[in-house]
């Protein structure tokens, strides 16, 4: 049980600090983004919007997420632990829309995002890559 429940606090996204942080200040450079973004796609707004909002809930997202895997642990005992484990690494990995939205707004306007912390870029490729 105490294996299972660290488990979650070392490899868990919502215990990654740099990957916390980087969904704030990606928020915030979404939301100043019009005016650093020359040449704006079609559908940019729409991306802005989807990456906003993304970004706003990530966190939270994580933190539910968190909390039903410490749930797993405590609960399940070792065997339904081993068991769950191997499904959830075979079954599709839960999406980090915020990392999806950064990547993609990163691409078609990267001047939107040319202050941002190298280290809090770097957990976002990371993430959306996964």
């Amino acid at each position: 049980m105490l294996a299972g429940i660290a488990g979650v606090f070392v490899y868990h996204q919502a215990f990654n600090l740099d990957l916390q942080a980087a969904y704030a200040e990606a928020l915030t450079d979404m939301i100043s983004a019009d005016p650093l973004c020359e040449d704006k796609p079609a559908d940019f707004y729409r991306m802005k919007e989807f990456g906003v909002f993304a970004c706003a809930t990530q966190a939270n997202r994580d933190q539910l997420s968190s909390l039903r895997d410490i749930a797993k642990a405590r609960y399940f005992g070792p065997e339904l632990t081993v068991l769950d484990g191997v499904y959830e690494s075979k079954s599709k990995q839960e999406r980090n829309y915020c990392a999806e939205a950064f990547a993609q707004l990163q691409e078609r306007c990267p001047n939107a995002f040319q202050f941002m912390n190298q280290k809090h870029r770097s957990a976002l490729m990371a993430a959306a890559t996964d």
